[in-house]
């Protein structure tokens, strides 16, 4: 763990921990020059590098270690122990949708950044109140 602990500094910690309450939540996966937009649902949440190069060398050692993102970090580290800077980030695991004619194709992991958040589905206070306000004209 102490290998970790060198990697993954208390802010991207506190960030992870608050990231959590995002789990459960549909999200819409942005459109890359590869792949269309698509929804998924989160259903867990990790640290993961930015750069394209060692995010997929984390992704094979993730495969590798039973989908356990802690012993990935580690094997990253061991396999790359003179990069002092890694350039993590809060990643996402998706349940992915099926898109349209290709029914398994599902799970993936994308950035932060990658991601669009829902917007609040509660209504403006005002709307709700004009919503409900009753008519004045005609029907009396």
């Amino acid at each position: 763990m102490l290998e970790v602990n060198m990697l993954v500094n208390d802010v991207l910690l506190k960030e992870l921990s608050a990231e959590t309450r995002k789990i459960g939540t549909k999200v819409v996966v942005r459109r890359t020059n590869e792949t269309p937009a698509y929804t998924a649902d989160i259903i867990d949440i990790i640290i993961i590098p930015h750069s394209e190069f060692y995010r997929i060398k984390f992704m094979a050692f993730y495969q590798l270690n039973q989908y356990n993102s802690v012993k990935a970090l580690k094997e990253l580290s061991r396999n790359f122990p003179f990069t002092p800077d890694y350039n993590l980030g809060v990643g996402y695991i998706l349940n992915q949708q099926p898109l349209a004619g290709n029914s398994n194709v599902y799970g993936s992991i994308r950035l932060k950044s990658e991601i669009d958040m829902p917007e609040s589905t509660t209504p403006p206070v005002d709307d709700i109140k004009e919503y409900w306000k009753k008519p004045t004209s005609g029907f009396l």
